[in-house]
């Protein structure tokens, strides 16, 4: 049992909370802070996909958003080169530019059909 205790550590993982009461007393307390650390990722996690969820003007996240979706997208992300971020960055500092259309449609008379 202890030489799969040992093992298991080694690699970050903690059989199951159920056997604490066997592990010594030094691991008792890794596996009480490995708890609270996880409980405090798995709270940031939910706090980040509300805060996602819930940005408006203009929406960015589907109204189903949730934890899981932040952590599947968390996944995907790579990071910006500076370049890739001086070009965003220039791009959402740059001014909105409307654009006149002057369009000449055709007047058809239905009358003649």
């Amino acid at each position: 049992m202890r030489e799969v205790i040992v093992k298991s550590m080694k690699v970050g993982v903690f059989l199951c909370q159920e056997r604490e009461e066997h592990l010594p007393l030094n691991l008792n307390y890794r596996w009480s802070d490995y708890l609270k650390i996880k409980e405090n990722i798995e709270e940031y996690f939910t706090k980040c996909a509300s805060e996602i969820k819930n940005r408006g003007n203009p929406q960015v996240a589907s109204p189903t958003y949730n934890k899981q979706s932040f952590k599947e997208d968390m996944n995907k992300v790579s990071k910006l080169s500076k370049d890739e971020i001086r070009k965003y960055e220039k791009t959402i500092k740059e001014d909105r530019k409307d654009i006149e259309v002057n369009l000449k449609l055709p007047v058809i008379n239905g009358c003649h059909y």
